[in-house]
Formats: structure tokens, sequence, C-alpha cells
């Protein structure tokens, strides 16, 4: 079951006839299908089937057998999101091989997971003290995993599209709650007041809130949440003479978007006092709001 739900042969596209390779998308960005240029990365594609399972009843300690749909579900969106996830924690652990006292728990959200202990050197001979290092065949193994999805179900419905759907939008949520905890910094909470709590947990909502707009509307999800925000927070610019100030980041093709998205541009050579006070007006002004 393991092997067909990761093959790349058979999977399915709502509303089209035809199955894929995930082999033939590789290393494509856009697929025509049906004349229609569509972007790879905001597809879910899908495979399904049948299986008798033998279930032990609760109620009266009897066996019987269910028949179940196994559907699964691809999304490169999910395998992306999957992988910085996994890169993060194993960010957090190469710096934990610096401290072996804190190398005891192997729980799959920890980044500790990620660590091997090994009793032997390299040459075989056994080790005077306990080696660590970062287990890159689990890495391997799990990776095998990224952008499926699974569940199982035994509603004979012949339209999956609700559970696709369903599906999308579980992991979705799941990565919200990461953005907030990451890159908003909703936790850890420095205020006790209720009114203040309440507050701060608002005002990252919003936050989440514009993000998931600028990112879905007008950058087409081509970044992550991670590059976006530190993209924004490196904006900065340094005060040079009289009234001229010069960009103190580096252009990227991030900054261009962003730039196009906001109406203003501060990857110039001279920035001056003019020019920002005019990009000032124009964001007081009634009609400043870009994120209709």
């Amino acid at each position: 079951m393991r092997e067909w739900a990761i093959s790349p042969d058979g999977w399915e596209l709502e509303g089209y006839p035809d199955t894929f390779s995930l082999k033939d998308l590789e290393g494509k960005e856009f697929i025509d299908i049906g004349g229609e240029k569509r972007r790879i990365r905001d597809l879910v594609f899908c495979k399904h089937r049948w299986e008798k399972r033998t279930k032990k009843s609760q109620s009266s300690g009897g066996t019987y057998t269910l028949e179940e749909n196994y559907i699964v579900t691809y999304s490169r969106k999910f395998a992306d999101y999957q992988d910085h996830i996994r890169e993060k924690k194993l960010e957090r652990a190469r710096k934990l091989l610096g401290n072996p006292g804190k190398l005891t728990r192997t729980n799959q959200r920890d980044p500790r997971y990620y660590i091997t202990e090994m009793s032997m050197t390299g040459d075989g001979e056994v080790a005077s003290e306990k080696l660590y290092e970062i287990d890159e065949k689990k890495i391997a193994e799990e990776k095998k995993y990224d952008g499926f999805y699974a569940v199982t179900t035994d509603l004979e419905d012949s339209d999956l599209s609700l559970i696709i759907r369903s599906n999308k939008q579980r992991w979705e949520i799941e990565e919200s709650f990461q953005i907030m905890k990451s890159e908003l910094r909703t936790r850890p909470m420095y205020v006790s007041r209720e009114d203040s709590i309440n507050g701060h947990l608002l005002t990252c909502f919003m936050a989440l809130m514009v993000y998931r707009l600028l990112e879905k509307k007008y950058l087409n999800e081509q970044y992550t949440c991670e590059e976006v925000l530190s993209t924004l927070r490196d904006l900065n610019i340094t005060y040079l003479n009289g009234t001229n100030y010069i960009p103190s980041f580096t252009r990227t093709e991030i900054v261009d978007a962003l730039a196009e998205t906001f109406g203003f541009q501060p990857s110039r050579e001279i920035i001056t006092q003019k020019y920002l006070k005019k990009f000032q007006r124009v964001v007081n002004s009634k009609k400043s709001t870009k994120l209709k």
C-alpha cells in the first residue's frame, strides 16, 4: 500500500480524465491541461482504491470486514512546506550537536529526532565516548513522503473533491499556526493581563491575514513566508547627507515584487526626502489601500 501510495504513476486531477506521472512533472513549473496553462505548485493530484480490512468490534469483541477507500493526495506546495519545516528542525539539531547533554528525546516533532548516537568510530573501533551525528538515512526516508497525504473512508461517494479540498485546508491551517508561532512570534508572550493577551493575539492574526492576502493575491505564492518577512525587515535605508538616503539592502526579485505591489521602489541609487514624503502622502491618503 505504501509503495502504491507514493508511486509516481496513476495520479488524477479533478475535472480531467487523463492520469499524470509525477516523474514527468519534475523540473517543470507549469503544465498544459486541456489547452490551459496551469501552475503545478497550485495543483493537488490524487489517487484512490478500495481495500477490504478486517477489524475487531469494540462492543461484541468479534471481527468484521469493512471495505474502505484509500485516498492519497500529492501537492508540490505541501512538499515544499514539509521540506521547509524539516530544514528548520535540522538547523536546530545541528546546533544541539554541540551540547550532547541535551540529546535524549526522539519525538518526531523534536529536532533531536534527526540525531543518532554512535558507539563505534569510523574505523570500527569501540568509541570511548558517545558520538552523535545527523541521521542522513532517516532524513532520506522521510523525504520520500514529502507532499503526500492519505486518508481512508467507507463513504461510498464517487466525488472525492470534497475530501481532497478538506485535506488541503488541514495542512494549510497547520502551516498558518506554524507561521504564527515562528515568523510572527506569537509566543512566548510577555504580557499577563487578559486585554493585553487579546491585543497581542489580535495583532498577530491581523498580520497573518495581511500576509496571506499578499502571498496569494499579489506574490502568486512564489516565496515562503520566511523569505517575504525577512525581506521586509531588511528594507532599511541609511542617511547620506542633506536630504539624501541610500538603500542598505540587496535588491532581489522579492524586493521588486513587493515594490510593484505597493507602488514604492526603494531600490534607487539615491532616495531623496522629497520622494519619501511623496510616498508618505500616498500612504496616508484615503485611497492608499493596495490590498483590496
